[in-house]
């Protein structure tokens, strides 16, 4: 896998203007509850916020919008108190569409939001884009991995070290050979650690991930490599070095898909895997 790192433009890092106040009410007292709206111009394309976090009392927010400047998507992160109140938002991205899948706390107290851009030229192309923000929202670095084909990450998860570890799916063996698992190790100042691939002829993806008590990781996803070439969810695990230790492919005679960010590690060290099925029960997924 070609790996290159290059710096995003900062300069390209606005600040937004704060959501207006949600006009649901917020009760107080035992069973209270807030609902808070954000976005801008409900008449654009989308406002869309896949991920969410506890911090610090609050609530932190990644995902994607066009309300907030051209008719491209930018990413999105927004930091709420308590109550639901914005305590600051940012959107970060370039002329074309950027999408932020997954908001992590660093350990100095900042946050790493991942996903991917469409920063190529090339339309059919996207790079994997990481920005690090301090505990204030305030850009810190931004970095965007190409390997020259269509990259994406859905799930990250933040390390020990003070690094982060992301997923997803790339086609780096070309469109003819199907997409394969991608995971992407880099340091808590961005630099990239190593970078790995995993799959076969056909379509994998990764599209969750969590640490393992060994200093490894498990990751869940879908694969097409099943019995009679049906779609499966898929659960691999992987050690500290990205060295590939087992996967597994998990479904029965019909379609079967891993949940976003749909993987976690029980406390006697099992794995919980959730997705969709069409082969157990009734209906439809």
């Amino acid at each position: 896998m070609k790996k290159s790192l290059f710096f995003c433009l900062l300069a390209a890092a606005t600040v937004l203007r704060p959501a207006p106040e949600s006009p649901h009410a917020r009760p107080s007292g035992a069973g209270s509850f807030w609902i808070e709206t954000l976005g801008g111009d409900v008449r654009k394309r989308m406002n869309y916020a896949p991920t969410l976090i506890s911090a610090d009392g609050g609530y932190a927010v990644a995902g994607f919008s066009d309300a907030f400047g051209g008719r491209s998507l930018d990413f999105l992160a927004v930091f709420l108190d308590a109550d639901g109140r914005v305590v600051w938002s940012r959107n970060l991205g370039g002329p074309r569409d950027d999408k932020a899948y997954s908001i992590q706390r660093a350990s100095d107290g900042g946050f790493f939001i991942t996903g991917f851009s469409e920063l190529s030229a090339d339309p059919d192309s996207s790079d994997l884009l990481v920005v690090k923000l301090d505990a204030g929202g305030v850009p810190v670095w931004c970095r965007s991995l190409d390997s020259g084909t269509r990259d994406v990450s859905f799930s990250a998860r933040a390390c020990p070290d003070g690094g982060l570890a992301l997923c997803g799916g790339t086609e780096i063996g070309g469109t003819t050979a199907g997409d394969d698992v991608l995971l992407v190790r880099m340091d808590r100042d961005g630099n990239l650690v190593w970078a790995k691939t995993y799959g076969d002829k056909k379509n994998e993806h990764a599209e969750g991930i969590e640490a393992s008590g060994d200093g490894g990781f498990v990751l869940g996803g879908l694969t097409h490599s099943g019995a009679q070439d049906q779609q499966d969810g898929l659960v691999m695990k992987v050690d500290a070095s990205g060295r590939l230790e087992w996967a597994r492919a998990v479904g029965g005679n019909q379609l079967e898909c891993g949940n976003w960010d749909g993987i976690r590690v029980s406390e006697d060290g099992g794995i919980l895997f959730g997705g969709k099925t069409l082969t157990y029960g009734a209906g439809e997924y």
